[in-house]
């Protein structure tokens, strides 16, 4: 039987699996940079000849693996999403049997505080409801100041007002400035990212993909730091 302890072993084990992942998607994005090339950059020139100007073949390999590694954390994602559920389940479970008598011999289960450790380093590929109180150390950095229609952070269900809790790998004790969020975004292109925020004293988990699209940027919103 699965317990609590093996649920957050398991939550912990995927947050770190997907930290992982991001940091080799910006090294090999930034790798790509530096042989002048995206993951949309023509390989050929104008007359349909390979570009002498570029490793071709090199910029080919880092865009497979580019691939690869976005269709991974689409997975994990997903693998985030059941964890986080049977967390939430476990701690409902937690708290109806504090109200009953504890058998004789029960192991005891992590405490509150162990539960949301490991629930901080998981958002899901669909936007989630998480209680106020899962994890009083989280702090806001920015703030959602405008949301342009049919955008990318529209789609991922952002608002004006919403507090910015987690960005991808970016959250209050490691922010600096707006540039270090660009970062994160122009290296998560196409893929997604996970968002934390704090609405009217609920804390949402949503999914944002940067992507090109026809305003400007690849969010569509504007933050401010706090």
């Amino acid at each position: 039987m699965t317990t609590a302890a093996d649920l957050t072993e398991e939550a912990r084990r995927i947050a770190r699996d997907k930290a992982r992942m991001e940091a080799d998607l910006a090294a090999l994005l930034s790798a790509l940079s530096s042989h002048g090339a995206d993951m949309a950059s023509p390989l050929v020139d104008s007359d349909g000849f390979p570009r002498n100007d570029i490793d071709v073949h090199a910029v080919r390999s880092l865009r497979n693996q580019v691939v690869v590694l976005r269709n991974d954390l689409r997975a994990i994602m997903k693998q985030a999403e059941v964890a986080l559920q049977a967390l939430h389940a476990s701690k409902r479970s937690q708290g109806a049997a504090a109200a009953a008598p504890a058998p004789a011999q029960s192991a005891p289960a992590p405490s509150t505080s162990t539960l949301s450790d490991a629930m901080t380093g998981l958002t899901v590929a669909r936007q989630v409801s998480v209680p106020a109180d899962a994890d009083a150390a989280l702090l806001p950095f920015a703030r959602v100041d405008q949301v342009a229609p049919s955008s990318p952070a529209s789609a991922a269900g952002l608002v004006i007002g919403d507090l910015l809790l987690q960005l991808g790998s970016i959250r209050r004790h490691n922010f600096t400035n707006l540039a270090s969020v660009g970062e994160v975004v122009r290296a998560s292109e196409n893929a997604p990212v996970d968002v934390l925020v704090d609405r009217h004293s609920q804390l949402l988990a949503l999914t944002l993909t940067p992507r090109r699209w026809s305003g400007q940027g690849l969010l569509g919103c504007r933050i401010v730091p706090l």
